[in-house]
């Protein structure tokens, strides 16, 4: 429960923006033309993605988010969120740590 307010945006004891503003953010800072490709691909992983009632739940709240405010700069952009399964997505910095550590 306590995660969850990373993706609450009305939350003020935070110190950082919610994580859809930082995702529009750094779409954002991109080239024009990459802006939508980066949408359309964005990846959600960790022990925090793993937060909600459901498997989905945290990443189809967060692509609404996403979506909410990237349809006030450019409507019709999709945003496609991608997310493993919760077992993995629990472990993902472990996994991506160990294979840069095979390398």
């Amino acid at each position: 429960r306590a995660s969850s307010s990373y993706l609450q945006s009305h939350l003020e004891q935070l110190t950082s923006a919610p994580i859809a503003n930082m995702v529009c953010d750094s779409a954002f800072r991109c080239d024009r033309d990459q802006q939508a490709s980066m949408l359309g691909n964005v990846v959600l992983c960790g022990g925090g993605a793993c937060i909600g009632p459901t498997d989905q739940a945290a990443p189809d709240l967060l692509r609404e988010q996403i979506e909410a405010i990237i349809h006030t700069h450019t409507p019709g952009w999709r945003v496609k969120m991608l997310s493993p399964s919760i077992q993995e997505r629990a472990i993902c910095s472990w996994l991506g740590g160990s294979i840069l550590a095979s390398l």
